[in-house]
C-alpha cells in the first residue's frame, strides 16, 4: 500500500466538507487492511475508514490515517449475494435487478458504497437492509481480529448498528439473501405504478423508486449534499395523535416502537425550506436534503444544524437526530 501526507478529502466526500488528512491509504483487499492497521498503530494514529464519502460530515481535518475502502468483489446468485465493501451500492441494485434477482429494487439510488450499508442499516421505501442481511466479514482496526457477524450480532436499529456506535471496524465483505416478495404498499411507489398501469415486478419497483429519488432529490454532483440529513423522529402514538390532531396533513407511519414522523415536513412546515448559513443551504427541493457550494466550514453547518432541530422542536415539540455521521464528533 502506499501512505500519502496531507491529502485534501473535499472530493472525497459527497458534501466536498474542507479537510485534509494527515495521512492517507486505499485498500483494496483484506491484507491491505491488516497493513494499514500495523502502520497506524506503529504511529499512534487513530483510523477512519472511507467508503463513498456521502454519508460523511468531516468536521475538522484528520489527525490520522483516512483508509479508503476500495475492496471489490460482486457474486450474485438466486440464492445468496455476496459483495466487497467497495463496491458502489446502487449499481449492485441495477444489476441485481437486471439479472432477475429481486428483494433490494426498493434500495435504489441510495449513494454510497456497499459498506457504508450495514453501518447505517440503509432503508427505503418500506425495506431495510436488515431485511436482507445474513452476515458480513469486518477487521478489528485496533486488533487485526477477522470476525464474522450474523444479523443479531450487528445490533441493527433505524439508521443504527455496532458498527455506527462503535467505529472499530473495517467492513470487508458482506452477504446478502434475494428475495421474491415485492413490497410496493408504499405510499409513492403504489401511486407511480398505479399512475404508469404496471403491476408491481422486481423491475417496476425498481423504476418507480428511480423515478421517485430522482424527481425529489437533489443531484448530488451539481448540489454537494450527504442525502438525508435528519432521521424521520419516532414518537409514541399518543404524541403522533395530538400532533395529527393539530396538523391533519402530518405523514406517519406505524413503527415497532410508536409512530414514524416526517422530518421533510416538519422542518417544511416549520418555514425552514431555502433557510442557509454560509455556503449550506436547506434544499428548496427537498427539505430533508442540505446543500453545500463547497466554500464553508463546519461551524456555519453546525449553526445551521441547531437551527432547524430549535424551530422544529420549538414549535412542533418533536426532536430530530442527524443522521449523518459527524467526524471527528
Amino acid at each position: 500500500m502506499q501512505f500519502l501526507q496531507n491529502v485534501s478529502l473535499k472530493s472525497k466526500t459527497t458534501l466536498q466538507m474542507r479537510s485534509n488528512a494527515a495521512w492517507y491509504g486505499e485498500a483494496r483487499s483484506a491484507e491491505d487492511v491488516l497493513e494499514a492497521v500495523m502502520f497506524a498503530r506503529e504511529r499512534q494514529l487513530p483510523i477512519l475508514v472511507l467508503g463513498g464519502g456521502s454519508n460523511l460530515v468531516l468536521s475538522s481535518d484528520i489527525d490520522g490515517l483516512v483508509l479508503a475502502n476500495r475492496i471489490s468483489g460482486c457474486e450474485l446468485t438466486n440464492e445468496k449475494v455476496r459483495l466487497g465493501a467497495g463496491e458502489n451500492w446502487h449499481e449492485f441494485v441495477s444489476q441485481a435487478t437486471r439479472q432477475g434477482i429481486g428483494g433490494f429494487e426498493n434500495l435504489a439510488l441510495i449513494p454510497g458504497n456497499v459498506g457504508a450499508a450495514p453501518m447505517q442499516n440503509i432503508g427505503a421505501y418500506g425495506l431495510e437492509l436488515a431485511d436482507r442481511f445474513i452476515s458480513l466479514n469486518a477487521i478489528n482496526l485496533d486488533s487485526g481480529e477477522s470476525v464474522t457477524f450474523d444479523r443479531s450480532d450487528c445490533r441493527f436499529g433505524y439508521r443504527e448498528s455496532l458498527f455506527k456506535q462503535e467505529r472499530l471496524w473495517c467492513i470487508i465483505s458482506m452477504e446478502l439473501e434475494p428475495s421474491d416478495e415485492l413490497r410496493a404498499s408504499y405510499p409513492g411507489v403504489h401511486s407511480w405504478l398505479q399512475d404508469h398501469e404496471l403491476e408491481a415486478t422486481h423491475e417496476s419497483i425498481y423504476k418507480a423508486v428511480c423515478e421517485i429519488r430522482t424527481s425529489k432529490l437533489p443531484d448530488v454532483l451539481s448540489h454537494p449534499n450527504a442525502g438525508s440529513f435528519f432521521k424521520n423522529p419516532v414518537v409514541a402514538v399518543s404524541v403522533s395523535e395530538a400532533l395529527q390532531q393539530s396538523y391533519p396533513s402530518l405523514p406517519s407511519f406505524p413503527d415497532s416502537t410508536g409512530v414514524k414522523l416526517s422530518a421533510a415536513w416538519l422542518i417544511e412546515q416549520a418555514g425552514l425550506k431555502g433557510t442557509a448559513e454560509g455556503g449550506f443551504l436547506v434544499s428548496e427541493q427537498h427539505a430533508l436534503v442540505i446543500t453545500h457550494d463547497g466554500t464553508s466550514h463546519f461551524a456555519e453547518l453546525h449553526r445551521l444544524i441547531d437551527r432547524i432541530r430549535s424551530r422544529v422542536l420549538e414549535r412542533f415539540g418533536v426532536e430530530l437526530e442527524v443522521e449523518p455521521t459527524i467526524y471527528p464528533g
